[in-house]
Formats: structure tokens, C-alpha cells, sequence
């Protein structure tokens, strides 16, 4: 064969080895690089903690964390007996303010549970923005209206509790709360979106 390559004549070079330890070289220089940057980040997060330490957190309005410990609406919307289809055509959203110290954790007493189906506390009254459901509501009754002392056979009476009798708004907690309840009635009860006076 003269034009013919006898390939077991020809020495076959491989450069793999050489080219593997320059790539592995090439990335422990990167690790390195990687591992002490970490470290510096941490040593750094680590001092800026330790210089915080001490110094009160100032809380923010309202935050995620006070939300989920909340009774969601669904829940606080429960009752004993089922919602009638037409049983209520309205929403009443009354502001009003305490003149003494309540505490709504032990539930709805007096004037309070009779006037109003629910109530949405503020910060002196319980958590900011709980939404506290009397009997009248649980067992679909009718609620007292405040000032002419009849029962007002087709309203849903809302209370959210303010600071003082100047300021006709809750907490941006309490109006988020208030939002999601009203939303929520007027989905479960089929009441008209429109139908909803504040006093």
C-alpha cells in the first residue's frame, strides 16, 4: 500500500489529563473566590445584627403575622342554623366608640350583642381588627336598632369600633376586615352590592 497510513506506526497523543487539571485548577480558584466572599457576607450580616441588637423593631400598621392570628371571616360568618335565601336585603355599617374598657374576648354582652350581628375591634377592645359575631347573628335573629329600639327584620348590622367620636374610620386593619366581612355577606346572603349605609 503505498499510499496507505499504518495507524499502528503512528503514535496517538490524548490530552485529556492535561486539560482536566487545568479546568479543575481554573474552578478551585473559583471556589475559593466563592467561599471567601460567603464568609465575608455572613461576617458582615453577623455584625449589622449584632449592632441592631437591643433596639425595639418599630411595628409596622398592620402585618401578615397579626392577620393569620385573626378568626378568618368564614369563620366569625358561621352560625347555627342555616341562611334563608332573601333573609337579608341589606348591610348597616355603624362607627361607634367606647366610653368604658371592654373586653370582647369573653364575647358580646348587653346592648352590644342585641344591636349588632358583629363587631370589629380595635386595639383597646381586643385584637385590632377581630371580627366577633354576637348570638343574633349565629342564630339568624334580628338586631335592635340603637336609636327607635325596633327590630330591623332585614338588616345585618355591622359595628367597627373607633378611637373617638371624631374619627368615623377604624385601623387600616379593622378596614381591610370590613372589606373582606361586607364582601363576603353580600356573596353568601345575595345582597345587592349597593345596598350597604353606613351611620
Amino acid at each position: 500500500m503505498p499510499y496507505g497510513i499504518n495507524l499502528s506506526d503512528t503514535p496517538v497523543v490524548i490530552g485529556y489529563r492535561h486539560w482536566d487539571r487545568d479546568v479543575m485548577v481554573s474552578n478551585q480558584g473559583r471556589l475559593t473566590k466563592v467561599m471567601l466572599l460567603l464568609i465575608m457576607a455572613m461576617t458582615i450580616g453577623a455584625l449589622i445584627l449584632l449592632g441592631l441588637e437591643g433596639k425595639p423593631i418599630k411595628p409596622m400598621p398592620f402585618s401578615l403575622a397579626t392577620q393569620r392570628q385573626l378568626t378568618s371571616v368564614n369563620t366569625a360568618m358561621g352560625t347555627d342554623v342555616g341562611i334563608e335565601p332573601g333573609r337579608w336585603q341589606q348591610v348597616e355599617v355603624s362607627y361607634r366608640t367606647l366610653q368604658q374598657q371592654m373586653n370582647l374576648e369573653n364575647g358580646l354582652t348587653g346592648q352590644w350583642a342585641t344591636a349588632f350581628h358583629f363587631i370589629i375591634s380595635n386595639q383597646n377592645t381586643g385584637p385590632d381588627g377581630q371580627i366577633y359575631a354576637s348570638d343574633r347573628w349565629t342564630k339568624q335573629l334580628s338586631c335592635l336598632h340603637p336609636t327607635h329600639g325596633a327590630y330591623d327584620s332585614q338588616t345585618i348590622r355591622i359595628c367597627l369600633i373607633c378611637p373617638d367620636s371624631g374619627q368615623r374610620t377604624g385601623s387600616d386593619l379593622q378596614a381591610l376586615q370590613l372589606q373582606k366581612l361586607v364582601t363576603e355577606l353580600v356573596k353568601t346572603c345575595q345582597i345587592e352590592a349597593k345596598i350597604v349605609l353606613k351611620r
